[in-house]
């Protein structure tokens, strides 16, 4: 693990140009990236992450110009392409992910077969330089064994893979903390296929009224594979058994020391502790060694406090000797259905009574 200098960067641009992996920040959570057109050095990305061959890659591009490198803009219907090219002037670069037709260069093993290609513009500029400084754009998942917690920080990535990846970049914690939403303008009407640091509110100001998909329901596969990643029903999981419960419950759960609490609000921690005759610290987080929250305060319904925060935390929380972990579901606006889409995966698609 290497502090993210331009020289350490450029280093890292030559093991990846040699056909290496690197572990790197982006605004959303940290990637193990290989050159997406090199098939066998995607082809060890998915042997480090122990990631099932049907659950496609997403591209990363350093600047518009790779876009059509990845993608065949010429196959698009024309109202998605000009659909895509607001998208792209308003959204990008940033936490959205957009599938597309791929073109025939990026190799099968990047897209699980599919005729699609997920790509996105990273915002955060060691991202960028990276990727422009290796001439290739990135395939690259987020830098964690499947199905397990996404890393916030270079420290998660080092803990995950001390040895296989062949550079780790340093760029402290990621600014927004839940992977991108990924959005499906490849054919047929625009469609969210997973939420995540872009609400689905804001893209609906360019596509118009889109129908959600709810919670629990499960993604469809195409040809044995999905379009987007985390489409599975257990997914950024920790190690310690994780329960879900709506906002409400949470508060009727008697406590436990043997037993850890996540609440979305402080203002739910706060009822939570009194009913419970627990003692808090009001002034910082954790407040108690059991009870955690993702927003500081009570919190607007689209905490982007919350959305950065809950990998961190719950790599924490994964760290305490706790038996279980007990959460609450995010009020489901803003990046609420985001959050919950973690929370629900994290609970093995279990919503507790």
């Amino acid at each position: 693990m290497v502090l993210a200098t331009e020289e350490n960067i450029q280093k890292a641009a030559d093991v990846l140009r040699r056909g290496g992996v690197a572990a790197f920040p982006t605004e959303t959570v940290y990637g193990l990236g290989a050159s997406a057109f090199n098939r066998a050095a995607v082809a060890r990305v998915f042997e480090l992450k122990k990631r099932p061959s049907f659950d496609p890659l997403i591209v990363h591009i350093g600047s518009l110009s790779m876009l059509e490198s990845a993608a065949n803009l010429e196959a698009l219907k024309n109202e998605n392409r000009k659909l895509l090219e607001k998208l792209i002037q308003n959204l990008w670069p940033g936490p959205l992910t957009i599938v597309l037709p791929k073109k025939n260069e990026i190799p099968d093993v990047v897209t699980s077969g599919l005729d699609s290609v997920a790509v996105r513009f990273p915002k955060n500029e060691i991202a960028q330089k990276l990727i422009l400084l290796t001439g290739d754009p990135l395939a690259a998942p987020s830098a964690n064994p499947f199905g397990r917690l996404s890393p916030t920080r270079a420290a998660h990535v080092s803990a995950y893979f001390p040895a296989g990846v062949d550079i780790i970049l340093d760029g402290g914690k990621t600014d927004v903390g839940l992977e991108s939403t990924v959005l499906d303008l490849s054919s047929g009407a625009p469609r969210v296929l997973r939420e995540g640091g872009v609400p689905q509110e804001e893209i609906e100001r360019f596509t118009g009224k889109m129908t959600s998909r709810a919670l629990n329901s499960p993604m469809e596969a195409e040809g044995g594979a999905f379009k987007t990643p985390g489409a599975l029903k257990i997914h950024y999981a920790p190690k310690t058994v994780f329960k879900l419960h709506e906002a409400g419950a949470m508060l009727k759960e008697p406590f436990s020391p043997s037993k850890a609490y996540l609440f979305y609000s402080f203002e739910n921690l706060r009822l939570y502790a009194k009913k419970n005759g627990l003692k808090i610290n009001e002034n910082e987080l954790p407040a108690h060694e059991r009870l955690w929250a993702l927003c500081g305060g009570a919190g607007e319904p689209s905490c982007r406090e919350a959305a950065a925060a809950l990998f961190d935390v719950l790599h924490m929380m994964d760290a305490l000797d706790a038996l279980e972990i007990h959460a609450e579901k995010a009020p489901p606006d803003g990046l609420g259905p985001a959050i919950n889409d973690r929370l629900f995966k994290a609970a093995g698609s279990v919503l507790e009574a």
